[in-house]
């Protein structure tokens, strides 16, 4: 009986050897926070410190403007198709599509529009509005347009190339640039519970902001305008044309309703009134900066100096084995010494190191002999 007598002190103390280093991986809360209190001067420093790097950025930082324009359809600008026999005898007839119910109406075609190149390429016939616009690339003296220089530039296209980014030439300011521009700076929000549709156009000029939204309104129900009335003219030529070939009364009765259906649109696009969206009151722009948040800003300050100081701490303890000594500290109370460290391990030497070999097990005749 002398082996299980044997192996109950040795299998204790393999049992609390494992139950104190095994799991080197589990971290202990209290160790972790009796670490980060014994650091809290330089986490604290380095919060102040990125709370101060937000400070500056707000004093340089470019404030942002928001211009506003508020949009509804025009009363009585969507109309459906006729339904029975009229619709059918008017597809029949070659006048399909002539009677209204058009997939997109124009509203629709007038926010999708916004952001287009065929928009830009109208506001860029403005010389003026672009000049404001791309002031850094105009030069006053040659009243040309010219290719910045700088030193932020020329480092950012140097570092472009080892990024897999190639460098575009520089090219004039054009509608592409400018359709570039309206995308990056627009947006359009809607709200299902509401017929008004809110277009947001931000910069940090803000008459600028105001000029651009109001001629982007302008231009765009202009050209949806001008596209009404030659489309409407061709149609009402096309019935006009199909009535003076068509005897039959059925017919004749579905291209005179689509005629007079076109005629109806070409005196809608014909007068003074707006088209493809009507505003619901004037620009406004927002008396203060939209951007850069400020109390945003300085919260995002604070919390990343927070976390970049506790990252800080944990890595330089793990390089120096202070977050073993810590985890140690929690568990037992106070840090193993060297001897106790080694006379644990001198204990399982035989289980840890040596491989293991098939044990024969002592007989109870030669446990009588010893």
């Amino acid at each position: 009986m002398s082996s299980i007598s044997n192996d109950g002190p040795r299998a204790a103390a393999h049992s609390a050897y494992n139950h104190a280093y095994a799991d080197d991986d589990e971290i202990d809360l209290r160790a972790l926070a009796a670490l980060l209190w014994g650091h809290k001067f330089l986490i604290g420093f380095l919060a102040v410190l990125f709370f101060l790097i937000a400070v500056l950025y707000l004093h340089f930082a470019e404030p942002v403007y928001r211009a506003t324009l508020q949009v509804t359809a025009p009363q009585g600008q969507q109309s459906s198709s006729p339904g029975g026999g009229l619709g059918a005898l008017a597809e029949l007839a070659g006048a399909g599509g002539l009677l209204g119910g058009a997939d997109a109406t124009s509203f629709e075609l007038y926010l999708a529009g916004l952001t287009s190149l065929e928009a830009a390429n109208r506001l860029a016939a403005n010389e003026q509005l672009m000049r404001r616009i791309f002031a850094s690339e105009w030069s006053e003296q040659t009243q040309s347009w010219v290719e910045p220089d700088s030193a932020l530039r020329d480092f950012i296209q140097t570092i472009k190339p080892w990024l897999g980014v190639k460098n575009l030439p520089w090219s004039p300011p054009g509608g592409q640039r400018l359709q570039e521009f309206l995308a990056g700076n627009t947006a359009i929000a809607r709200d299902r519970t509401s017929p008004i549709v809110t277009i947001t156009f931000e910069n940090p000029n803000p008459e600028l902001a105001s000029s651009i939204l109001t001629m982007l309104h302008r231009e765009m129900d202009a050209l949806l305008r001008v596209r009404n009335i030659r489309r409407s003219t061709d149609h009402i030529k096309y019935l006009t044309e199909k009535l003076a070939t068509v005897t039959v009364i059925d017919y004749r009765q579905a291209l005179i309703q689509a005629l007079a259906k076109q005629e109806q649109n070409l005196m809608a696009s014909s007068s003074d009134q707006p088209f493809a969206a009507e505003p619901f009151g004037d620009v406004f722009v927002s008396r203060r900066p939209v951007k850069p948040q400020n109390a945003l800003v300085l919260a995002l300050g604070v919390i990343g100096g927070l976390f970049a100081g506790m990252f800080f701490v944990f890595a330089r303890a793990m390089v120096r084995g202070e977050l073993t000594h810590s985890l140690a500290e929690a568990e037992y109370g106070a840090a193993p010494s060297s001897a106790q460290t080694a006379a644990t391990t001198d204990t399982l030497q035989p289980h840890s190191r040596q491989p293991h070999s098939r044990r024969v097990p002592r007989s109870v005749d030669n446990d009588a002999a010893d």
